[in-house]
């Protein structure tokens, strides 16, 4: 089990991006309101690249899926407690920052949708003519920039294998070609430090040798005087 009180850091890292994902999102559908209510509700931004297009849509990003708020707003809650569950229990940092992105911008819009029964969209792209499929808005990129890098981290940990380990976290582990390198690099460094453990017990045993054989010559020595002396 999870002890909140003990394994609290685990939680700042959602809690941080939840947080910036929800103030910035928010506070560009209502700037975007602001704007749409005092003037305009389509100009200019950034050229003919970047238009602000004032709409609220029922239905889920680029204004698709609409009249099924119940499915949603649910589909938005479960992958907000799946990417909690994976920022806690996952080391692999992809998988938890784009999953905790998608999380962060479906409850985003769940909020807004809940709050106002629609969702407010005013960002679309034109790229030398083409005009990007949907308006959207800053949690509707969140969620695909977090389908991206969630699907950059199937295609890296894919041949890996999933434990548990003793710190509450499932860890990605090495495959097996990267076993087998592992395995050589560590008997080639315990190789490296038996050849230097054996160097080190010959060269204390050659020392001892020396000392002895000092103490051996100097005996050797006085026992000739004594002799010398009794004759």
């Amino acid at each position: 089990m999870l002890n909140l009180k003990t394994n609290f850091h685990k939680f700042i890292y959602p809690i941080i991006i939840f947080a910036a994902v929800l103030l910035v999102d928010q506070l560009t559908k209502y700037f975007a309101n602001t704007i749409g209510n005092r003037s305009a509700t389509h100009f200019h931004l950034v050229g003919n690249f970047i238009v602000f297009n004032l709409v609220h849509n029922t239905g889920a990003a680029f204004s698709s899926v609409t009249g099924h708020q119940v499915v949603l707003d649910t589909m938005a809650i479960i992958i907000t407690l799946i990417s909690l569950w994976a920022a806690i229990y996952l080391l692999s940092s992809w998988f938890t920052f784009g999953l905790l992105l998608m999380g962060a911008g479906a409850l985003s819009n769940c909020v807004e949708r809940i709050a106002t029964n629609s969702v407010t969209d005013f960002i679309e792209v034109n790229l030398f003519g083409w005009t990007f499929p949907g308006i959207f808005n800053i949690a509707d990129s969140c969620v695909c920039i977090g389908a991206a890098l969630v699907i950059v981290g199937v295609l890296l940990f894919n041949n890996q294998e999933v434990i548990y380990d003793n710190h509450d976290k499932y860890v990605f582990t090495e495959t097996a070609e990267q076993r087998v390198i592992n395995k050589i690099v560590k008997l080639e460094h315990d190789q490296k430090h038996g050849v230097q453990k054996i160097n080190k017990i010959i060269d204390k045993t050659e020392e001892n040798l020396i000392k002895h054989r000092k103490q051996f010559n100097k005996a050797k020595d006085e026992l000739a005087e004594l002799e010398s002396d009794d004759k």
